[in-house]
């Protein structure tokens, strides 16, 4: 029964953190103006087919030229056209759930530990070169952080699937990894 106890403490206090976290993150972003290329993707005012035929007109012409991060540009066109308010939940949400993908990629196998989330969204949030730039603008935010998301969620995936001792074969598995690497590729302009 102590165990239990114990592991429901645990349980309770990750969830403070990671509620701790998503509270400071939503607070900064919507304390975050529009900032450089935001205003380019604002759609206020327009109908959800005025704006996604907006969005594929420029997300065709910077394919050709200026880079191929068609995934997360379509994102920041969808973010852009869901308004600041909805835009600023969706986004510490991620970053939240980035902080949680991390975590359960370094934490696998082991009990709740509420310490090391705790040290992994402290030492994103010191360590990151412009948290501002990549966490709170809303095309940085776009650009990088769900990029960085895609990427690693495909790397946990293949991570799980290949390298834990669990290898699954089936050309379901092959259409997966090759559709899923496509999609986390593309999220770099590279």
């Amino acid at each position: 029964i102590q165990k239990l106890k114990d592991n429901r403490k645990q349980y309770i206090l990750f969830g403070v953190v990671l509620s701790a976290f998503f509270i400071l993150v939503f607070v900064l972003n919507k304390l975050y103006p529009l900032y450089a290329d935001d205003w380019g993707y604002i759609y206020s005012g327009k109908s959800f087919a005025e704006a996604a035929s907006d969005s594929f007109k420029k997300l065709y012409n910077q394919y050709f030229t200026w880079g191929g991060r068609m995934v997360v540009h379509a994102i920041a066109h969808l973010l852009a056209w869901f308004g600041l308010a909805i835009s600023d939940l969706i986004n510490s949400l991620v970053f939240v759930f980035l902080l949680y993908v991390i975590y359960r990629i370094s934490n696998k196998g082991n009990r709740v530990n509420s310490l090391l989330f705790l040290f992994i969204g402290l030492y994103l949030w010191l360590a990151m070169p412009a948290f501002s730039s990549t966490v709170l603008w809303l095309v940085g935010a776009a650009n990088y952080m769900w990029g960085a998301l895609i990427v690693i969620l495909f790397l946990s995936a293949y991570y799980s699937c290949y390298m834990g001792g669990k290898e699954k074969k089936g050309w379901l598995y092959i259409i997966f990894f090759l559709l899923a690497g496509i999609i986390s590729g593309w999220t770099n302009e590279n």
